[in-house]
């Protein structure tokens, strides 16, 4: 039986002006993750994706969602954002976890003006 949920937007207009968390996504159900991002203005900082299979990390409560067990994924092509508006796409295989999120880390040390945008499909097998 095959299962796919159409693109849902994991981050709409999400402010890279400080360090910033995306709400989590139930990937219980996939195989396959795709993630596009996208961003603007001046952006600098890195990128986790970090994933979860703890009971919390799917509460609707962000305080109870933020104390879930979350490790970041070893990715070969992680983007850093260098001040300049950019893209990524990752695609991640047999993903094996309850949860994942996504993890930007200003390095900045301040307002940058940028906005992140996360879409997010899956697909299971």
């Amino acid at each position: 039986m095959n299962f796919t949920f159409r693109s849902k937007n994991l981050v709409v207009d999400g402010s890279l002006e400080d360090d910033f968390i995306s709400d989590s996504l139930d990937t219980s159900t996939f195989d396959n993750v795709g993630l596009q991002l996208s961003w603007d203005g001046a952006a600098e900082g890195t990128f986790a994706v970090e994933v979860s299979n703890d009971p919390q990390a799917l509460s609707p409560n962000a305080d109870v969602r933020a104390a879930a067990v979350w490790d970041a994924l070893t990715l070969s092509d992680v983007p850093t954002a260098v001040g300049s508006p950019g893209s990524w796409a990752v695609n991640l295989n047999q993903v094996p976890f309850q949860a994942l999120r996504l993890n930007y880390t200003n390095t900045a040390g301040g307002p940058t003006g940028s906005l992140l945008q996360v879409i997010a499909t899956g697909k299971g097998i």
